[in-house]
């Protein structure tokens, strides 16, 4: 029973990046990406959540629908009890 964050494929070439997390109790959830600057260019989770699993889909994307270029980006999965980042490499 644990917090899990699996990202793929990483590395990235496709405009669909599959992330799953599985959360062990109820809580609050945020999955957020960040740029190589530490920006947060995008938030794809916001809610509570279930325990169980779930899949989100990135496209690449920012939080304007901008596409971002090939890069190191950062995965922030945050609950109310953990917190993990995985690296991903993204490329066009």
């Amino acid at each position: 029973d644990d917090f899990v964050l699996r990202i793929k494929p990483n590395p990235s070439r496709v405009n669909r990046t599959l992330i799953e997390y599985v959360i062990p109790v109820q809580s609050n959830v945020n999955i957020m990406i960040y740029n190589s600057l530490g920006q947060n260019i995008e938030t794809l989770v916001n809610r509570r959540k279930r325990a169980g699993t779930y899949t989100v889909v990135w496209d690449g994307s920012d939080n304007f629908g901008k596409k971002v270029p090939a890069g190191v980006y950062f995965i922030t999965f945050e609950t109310e009890e953990n917190k993990q980042t995985e690296k991903l490499l993204f490329m066009r």
